[in-house]
């Protein structure tokens, strides 16, 4: 079954395009600028129009990227806006959206549309981009020898215990997995 999901007028939805790709469109522009530094300054040295073409396809490849995922951030805010119309929208739906910058501005227009107070929005944006970084970046060790699980995330480090294996279960569960019948 396939949502119904809310229809966008084309000024609003020119709006929103606008606002969801300014990343993109900023770094068009910055692509653009070796370009046009160049022509304005009559450089005509072809080492600094090879590097400036290096620099502008790597920004305009960038930007590209990043421009083409408009229709899924479109896509994301209308089903925001479903889940508002609904009444089964919560604030906490738009936490996956703050792990990546571009998609940060969607769950600020989501949470908009929603009724959250500005201040509440930059609040509950930033503590969710804080806390997917820091799961983000966890890191786990067993110790079998020791019997002990270290995970750090965020900074925070916890140990747990466990009962290791003893020579002879270890033995035995070697020897399982090797015997053949």
């Amino acid at each position: 079954m396939k949502l119904q999901l809310p229809g966008l007028g084309t000024v609003e939805t020119v709006w929103l395009w606008l606002s969801f790709q300014r990343y993109a469109l900023l770094l068009t522009l910055l692509a653009l600028a070796p370009l046009l530094g160049l022509t304005t300054f009559g450089v005509v040295a072809w080492w600094a129009w090879a590097l400036a073409a290096l620099v502008s396809i790597r920004l305009a490849a960038y930007a590209y990227a990043i421009g083409r995922r408009g229709p899924a951030k479109i896509h994301a805010y209308r089903v925001a806006l479903h889940r508002i119309e609904r009444g089964s929208f919560s604030p906490e739906r738009v936490r996956r959206h703050c792990a990546d910058p571009c998609f940060r501005v969607v769950a600020h227009h989501s949470l908009r549309r929603a009724g959250v107070p500005a201040d509440e929005r930059r609040r509950l944006v930033r503590t969710y981009a804080r806390e997917l970084a820091d799961e983000g970046s966890a890191l786990v060790v067993i110790d079998h020898r020791r019997g002990e699980v270290r995970q750090t995330v965020g900074g925070q480090m916890t140990t747990t215990s466990f009962i290791p294996p003893t020579p002879s279960t270890q033995g035995s569960l070697d020897a399982s997995r090797t015997a053949r019948p």
